[in-house]
């Protein structure tokens, strides 16, 4: 069984929102789904 470190990355989803706890409920979730996360505060920063 591999853990969630191990897991193999599957996708990247950019996530953009002005609230942090909305990122890191997100981050979290699609990271456990196997997707590679980076988030960003505002549109710019993409």
């Amino acid at each position: 069984m591999k853990s969630n470190q191990d897991k193999e990355i599957i996708g990247n989803i950019l996530i953009v929102d002005n609230l942090g706890q909305n990122m890191r409920i997100f981050s979290q979730l699609l990271h456990r789904q196997g997707y590679e996360v980076p988030s960003v505060t505002n549109g710019k920063m993409t």
